[in-house]
């Protein structure tokens, strides 16, 4: 068995710190998506309860995205290759704008 220097194995343990970190916000966001289903469902907006189970949906979405971004920062690390872009940053910035809006909007209904 052969030593990593120990630059490869701060980057790995950076992006496992980093993937973990993901992981935890796409789970609060599943949380708090599946909550707004419920309050939004007791309303009788139909459109409203759409909304909120496709942002759930969309927010599932977001906790898998954050395993294969996990998988492809390695994989290039290890490669020495540029890492991913940033897509997935971009992508959780729309889903706490949506995620506030369905909140704006469950509190304006009530």
């Amino acid at each position: 068995m052969t030593a990593r220097p120990r630059d490869e194995v701060w980057d790995l343990a950076q992006a496992e710190r980093t993937a973990l970190s993901w992981r935890r916000t796409a789970l609060a966001f599943v949380i708090l998506a599946l909550a707004l289903v419920r309050l939004v469902a007791g309303v009788g907006v139909p459109a409203a309860s759409m909304l909120a189970a496709l942002c759930a949906a969309g927010v599932g979405a977001l906790l898998v995205l954050t395993l294969r971004r996990y998988r492809r920062t390695t994989e290039r690390l290890h490669r020495a290759e540029p890492l991913p872009s940033g897509r997935l940053p971009l992508l959780f910035t729309l889903a706490t704008v949506l995620l506030g809006l369905l909140g704006a909007g469950w509190i304006i209904l009530i």
